[in-house]
């Protein structure tokens, strides 16, 4: 595997090319569950209709629903460009949609019979194991070898390992206070 700290010519870092195999297995999962069974959707339905009873209408909890999942997403958006343990908190926070999918094994183990999205839970599962691997040899790196991996003095950020370059982040000027 190369290393993710650097980016060399067109070299992706390891954590981007885990995600982008997460991204592509995550569609086949749901192309899984399409064609062979949305068991999983009678349950995601049972969760929306009890969120619903929390409200007196439910147009207001779909707002309240939505408005949730947008600044949780921006959130992670947030911490991934601040860079440094915030990047690494939110992508493994992220990462935990990948791992969790072991309840397909679970479940096709303790009914012993198939599952509905087994098959291609074994690669998300995978995937998403590689990318937290990747993850935390990342943040070893940035930390052993002191990488700011955050908004820096000289204005560059860190975005996974590698430096965007001091012009794209352009700080005000300030005037220095003189000591009477």
């Amino acid at each position: 595997m190369g290393n993710s700290s650097a980016v060399k010519g067109n070299a992706i870092p390891e954590t981007a090319r885990w995600m982008g195999w997460t991204m592509v297995v995550f569609v086949l999962h749901m192309v899984e569950q399409l064609l062979v069974g949305t068991e999983e959707l009678t349950t995601l339905q049972h969760a929306i209709a009890s969120w619903d009873t929390l409200f007196r209408k439910t147009d207001t909890a779909t707002v309240v629903l939505v408005t949730a999942s947008v600044a949780a997403l921006y959130m992670v958006l947030y911490c991934i460009l601040k860079g440094g343990k915030s990047r690494f908190v939110a992508l493994s926070a992220f990462n935990l949609v990948a791992i969790s999918e072991c309840h397909h094994l679970i479940e096709t183990a303790l009914s012993g019979r198939y599952s509905p999205g087994t098959v291609t839970a074994v690669p998300f599962i995978a995937c998403g194991i590689m990318f937290q691997v990747a993850l935390v040899k990342e943040r070893r790196r940035a930390v052993a070898t002191d990488v700011q991996t955050a908004p820096a003095e000289n204005g560059s950020t860190g975005t996974g390992g590698y430096t965007l370059p001091a012009s794209t982040f352009p700080r005000a000027e300030t005037k220095e206070r003189s000591v009477a």
